[in-house]
C-alpha cells in the first residue's frame, strides 16, 4: 500500500479568503483546482502561436527572413507543446505515485 501524502495548510491560511468569500481550506486543493486551467491555457496558446506562425509563412511572399520567422514560431510553439505535454504526464505520474485523486 502506498502511503498518501497530504499537507493541510488550513491552519496557516485560515485568515486568507478567496475572491468569492470562502476560506482556503487547503493549498494543495487550490493548486489542484488551477492545474487543469493551466493546461487548457497552454493548449489555447499553442493553437494561437501555430496559427500566427502558419499565417507568417503564408504571407511571407518568398522573403527568406519572413519564412524563417514563421518557421521559428512554429518550432517554438511545438517545443512549448511538448513541454506542456510532458508537464501534464509528470503531474499525472506524481498524482499516481502519491495515491491522490
Amino acid at each position: 500500500m502506498i502511503p498518501k501524502a497530504h499537507a493541510n495548510f488550513g491552519t496557516q491560511l485560515s485568515g486568507i479568503t478567496d475572491p468569492l468569500g470562502g476560506k482556503w481550506a487547503d493549498l494543495g486543493a487550490v493548486i489542484n483546482d488551477l492545474v487543469p486551467y493551466a493546461f487548457v491555457a497552454g493548449g489555447l496558446l499553442l493553437m494561437v502561436f501555430l496559427t500566427v506562425g502558419g499565417f507568417g509563412l503564408l504571407t511571407s511572399g518568398g522573403d527568406p527572413k519572413k519564412i524563417e520567422a514563421g518557421k521559428e514560431k512554429i518550432v517554438a510553439s511545438l517545443v512549448g507543446f511538448f513541454i506542456v505535454f510532458g508537464a501534464y504526464w509528470i503531474y499525472i505520474l506524481i498524482l499516481f505515485i502519491l495515491g491522490l485523486d
